[in-house]
């Protein structure tokens, strides 16, 4: 009866850090979708593929811009989603993957539950390495560096 016992006590235990790990994944999904709407509304594209219509100067900045950014309309899935706690906080590492206007996208992300922050690294972009400035390559490399200093320090 004890081991009957243990064993019901030990499979609730087991529920409840699984229903908790979902429910963390579940508000990073939300707090991703919501990142990247927000993104998304002040995406240049329609602006940018308007203008190129009629001027073909433009036509590189409006590829660039329309390839650069997420199409939540066409929908976001959600994969290699993990559950990790370090030093009373709770991370959620995993990628997004979708659409843009003009091809296939996809972002790794590190979010922090207790403030909802969000770290991406995108899998392109084609908006900044259409710059002609170095800045703009520059912010490209110290995002990926700060995605990777996020994710060793978090996601292991």
């Amino acid at each position: 009866m004890k081991k009957v016992m243990l064993l019901l006590i030990l499979a609730v235990c087991s529920q409840a850090a699984i229903a908790g790990e979902d429910q963390y994944q579940l508000e990073a999904q939300g707090a991703v979708r919501e990142k990247l709407a927000t993104v998304q509304l002040k995406s240049s594209c329609s602006l940018l593929a308007a203008m190129a219509k009629n001027d073909i100067s433009k036509r590189p900045s409006a590829i660039a811009s329309c390839d650069n950014d997420f199409s939540l309309s066409d929908g976001l899935n959600f994969s290699d989603m993990n559950t990790f706690n370090h030093n009373g906080e709770t991370y959620v590492c995993g990628i997004a993957s979708g659409k843009t206007a003009l091809s296939r996208i996809g972002a790794r992300f590190i979010f922090r539950n207790s403030d909802k922050h969000i770290t991406f690294k995108y899998s392109k972009y084609p908006f900044l390495y259409s710059a002609s400035d170095q800045s703009a390559r520059t912010a490209v490399v110290i995002q990926t560096n700060q995605y990777r200093i996020e994710h060793d320090q978090y996601c292991k």
